[in-house]
């Protein structure tokens, strides 16, 4: 696993193999950071359910900034860390499940131009974590939240205020972008 892409293109990324743990592959992020292009530069990222990082340290690669990325898996956030050091850069790392970051990043009042979500394909959070997301204070009228999530699932069109704007479909991985609207609950 490497980082595609920006100033630290080419560097190998350190994981912690779990069971269940499934990487966001190559092509998925090449598409997704192709479509989030240089509006990135300086912009907050929040990576949820980072697993190793290969997400929010693509971000960081690329010029986004701050960037969080959050993991309840102890091991797999030694390797973030690890990671970090590697590339020399900084980024925020939060030891927790996601409804805790929320509520902390939500109390220290933060928000983000860009949320990314990966949570096991099987666990059924991806839902939840919208539903959670659509009613948290760390979104503003700009943010995208990008859910991956199994090509043959198909995430509702709305949750809360948060409303589909774009899903794509790369192998067996699918993206769905939603940002707030006039979604009703």
């Amino acid at each position: 696993m490497r980082i595609i892409g920006g100033k630290h293109k080419g560097r190998k990324l350190h994981y912690h193999q779990r069971p269940g743990l499934r990487p966001t592959t190559g092509r998925v992020k090449e598409a997704l950071f192709n479509i989030l292009g240089p509006a990135l530069v300086n912009s907050s990222f929040l990576d949820l359910f980072a697993g190793c990082g290969s997400v929010g340290l693509e971000a960081v690669s690329r010029g986004a900034e701050p960037v969080v990325l959050v993991e309840k898996d102890g091991q797999s956030c030694q390797a973030i860390h690890r990671n970090l050091r590697l590339i020399t850069e900084k980024a925020m790392v939060l030891n927790l499940s996601f409804e805790l970051a929320l509520k902390k990043l939500a109390a220290e009042n933060l928000s983000f131009a860009y949320i990314f979500l990966d949570p096991g394909y099987h666990s059924g959070l991806a839902e939840s974590c919208l539903q959670a997301l659509s009613k948290n204070s760390i979104i503003n009228d700009n943010t995208l939240i990008i859910a991956e999530h199994p090509a043959r699932l198909v995430l509702p069109e709305s949750f809360g205020q948060l409303v589909a704007v774009r899903r794509l479909v790369y192998g067996g991985s699918g993206l769905a972008f939603y940002q707030p609207g006039q979604a009703e609950e």
